[in-house]
């Protein structure tokens, strides 16, 4: 009888453990800049989206060991809350209900920077969003000054920059290709032009040789014709 309680048993837990590896939680955005005073949302949600209403949902900092906000058996729970979010921190019950865990920070204070976590403990799973705070008024010229908060962007391959790119290879590389075939061409034909002109056999090359004071054959005929009678 304990055997069979036993095996019941682990066959319960081995089966909690692969429902629970079905969930996972997405933060789809890595990175949230903010200026101070600002309404501060900190997404992430559950793939695949259950009913959560019932769950412990926690946000916690990850980089001070705190919690920032924490959703316990259908309510709110204050307790273990860090004192410098109390009354600034929501989460949406409706969204809870379709496994939206996005976390809304009122009035967003310099301290609030940080990274946090985003944590469903009967699921074992977690992700996490950077926040990153700056100055009222300051938020422009940190984009003008080249401050970046993510990973450097890729272009994608329907992005313009890539169809640009393609239409000038796909114009200039056979442009450059037929200018290498034409000077290909162009040095064949003389090398032929020059093998002609310099064959002995050729019967222009001979009259090019004939020296221009030469008299005409006929001429010269003639004149042989002349002495041969002359001398009869």
């Amino acid at each position: 009888m304990k055997v069979k309680t036993l095996l019941i048993l682990l066959l319960g837990l081995s089966f909690a453990d692969t429902a629970t590896g079905e969930y996972r939680s997405v933060c789809p955005t890595a990175v949230v800049e903010a200026e101070e005073g600002d309404a501060v949302f900190l997404p992430c949600h559950l793939e695949p989206p259950i009913n959560l209403s019932a769950y412990t949902v926690d946000w916690k900092r990850a980089d001070v060991k705190g919690v920032v906000h924490s959703h316990r058996r259908g309510q709110e729970n204050p307790y273990d809350q860090m004192k410098q979010y109390r009354h600034r921190t929501s989460l949406n019950h409706e969204d809870l209900s379709r496994g939206n865990m996005t976390l809304l920070i009122s009035s967003a204070q310099m301290s609030d920077g940080g990274r946090y976590k985003c944590f469903v403990p009967k699921l074992r799973s977690s992700c996490t969003v950077d926040l990153i705070l700056v100055r009222q008024g300051q938020r422009n010229r940190t984009k003008r000054g080249n401050f970046t908060t993510a990973e450097r962007p890729h272009e994608e391959p329907g992005s313009p920059g890539g169809e640009t790119f393609t239409v000038v290879l796909a114009v200039v590389l056979p442009a450059v290709l037929l200018l290498i075939l034409g000077f290909i061409c162009r040095k064949k034909i003389q090398s032929c032009w020059r093998k002609q002109q310099g064959d002995p056999g050729n019967g222009h090359e001979l009259g090019r040789l004939r020296s221009p004071l030469s008299p005409p054959l006929k001429d010269v005929e003639g004149a042989a014709a002349n002495g041969l009678g002359e001398k009869q």
